[in-house]
């Protein structure tokens, strides 16, 4: 006799079963054999990834500088049976000096997914109201819908290429006075459109959310884009007069340490501190990935030219596709972008580029679904002349069957 072992679940991985709210990231597909499919179906010889969001800058040579010498030093790589330091104070340290804050406003935690999924448990029971822009991205409300939360959209619309406007704002406040929100969740930059809300705005919406007790979780994942050189353009400088606002930043985009898995939360609320460090697992992040975080942080050189680079080829591959008849593009200020085709759906779309190697993302989210919109990520500028390339090829052969549209891929 089969057991139905999902009824003995508690309620939230009951909901998550129930709830899936569709994403660009899927956890059941494994991936490396999805690019062998692709790979064996179009008979291509190599496989572009622009899905993926990560920095094709890669890292801070220092840090391949520190490996090396790790290799040589017995006594460092001799630690590696002892725990980390679970507190991580020489990292939070220098993330308070480069923010002016208190380092006792800081969480690490193993990339902003899990810090994400940490205040979903700290805030949200069944029924609560959490407020978010669409599009935006996926785990606010994936998260959200686990722990059976209730959401209210702030639609950003396309005729206003998905930014962030005056009537936004206004329609910000309708909501928040009407349904009480009790969490809500912004992206700034935002995650797929590559936006960003300037700061006076997202301290108008603070103002206004605290005085109706919301809590404001304000996710910068792709900051360091958005930075001036040598300065930080950060919620964070809120903080002091915020005690509802909590602001998240990560190693795994501009830094370009994805795979270390390491994010930070700040808040200035010794009661919201409490309740994540409470489901904050002991040793959430390795020694070694916190060490090598301090020492990206160090390289602000890395940094600028990085950024330089990204706007120098963001600017290259924009020109190229407001030339184009058949597609719109969505102007960025990161390195992802949103691409759609005037009379290819999203599927038939990325099956278009699959075709000649390029793996993108169908982004069919709350506030897009149905649009056909695919979100890129800039690579390095030979990568990129080829997905020009591709774009043009779709771009005239759109009328053709699909699987007439397309080379293989070099």
């Amino acid at each position: 006799m089969h057991t139905k072992t999902h009824k003995f679940f508690n309620s939230p991985t009951r909901q998550a079963m129930f709830e899936k709210v569709k994403g660009y990231v899927d956890k059941s597909v494994d991936m490396e054999a999805e690019i062998e499919r692709v790979r064996a179906l179009y008979d291509l010889d190599r496989i572009y990834r622009f899905d993926l969001g990560e920095n094709s800058e890669g890292y801070s040579p220092r840090i391949r500088e520190y490996l090396d010498e790790l290799r040589l030093d017995d006594q460092r790589v001799a630690r590696f049976n002892e725990y980390p330091d679970s507190n991580h104070a020489v990292l939070k340290q220098r993330l308070a000096e480069k923010y002016a804050i208190p380092p006792e406003w800081f969480i690490i935690a193993a990339g902003l997914d899990s810090i994400l999924d940490l205040i979903t448990r700290v805030f949200l029971d069944h029924r609560d109201v959490y407020l978010m822009p669409t599009p935006s991205f996926f785990l606010f409300e994936a998260l959200s819908e686990r722990m059976g939360a209730v959401p209210y959209f702030l639609e950003l619309r396309e005729e206003d290429q998905f930014r962030w406007t005056n009537q936004t704002t206004h329609r910000f406040k309708e909501l928040v006075d009407k349904f009480r929100p009790k969490l809500i969740w912004i992206a700034n930059p935002n995650n797929p459109t590559g936006h960003l809300i300037h700061d006076m705005v997202i301290e108008e919406l603070l103002d206004y959310a605290s005085s109706y007790n919301a809590f404001v979780v304000v996710d910068e994942a792709f900051g360091e884009y958005t930075d001036p050189p040598g300065e930080v353009l950060s919620a964070a400088r809120f903080l002091p007069k915020y005690q509802n606002l909590m602001v998240l930043r990560t190693f795994s985009k501009k830094y370009g340490l994805a795979s270390l898995r390491i994010g930070y939360l700040m808040c200035s609320s010794p009661d919201i501190l409490e309740g994540i460090q409470i489901h904050r697992h002991p040793f959430p992040v390795t020694q070694l990935s916190a060490d090598l975080a301090l020492i990206a942080l160090e390289d602000e050189a890395f940094l600028t030219q990085s950024r330089t680079e990204n706007i120098s080829k963001r600017k290259e591959v924009f020109a190229h596709l407001t030339s184009l008849s058949n597609f719109s593009a969505i102007p960025s200020s990161t390195n992802i972008f949103m691409v759609r085709h005037h009379h290819l759906g999203g599927e038939e779309l990325k099956r278009a580029f699959e075709q000649r190697g390029i793996i993108a993302s169908h982004i069919d989210i709350s506030g897009i679904k149905g649009r056909g919109y695919l979100r890129f990520s800039l690579r390095n500028r030979e990568d990129n002349q080829y997905l020009c390339d591709v774009f043009k090829d779709i771009d005239r052969g759109w009328r053709a069957p699909i699987y007439n549209l397309g080379t293989t891929g070099t």
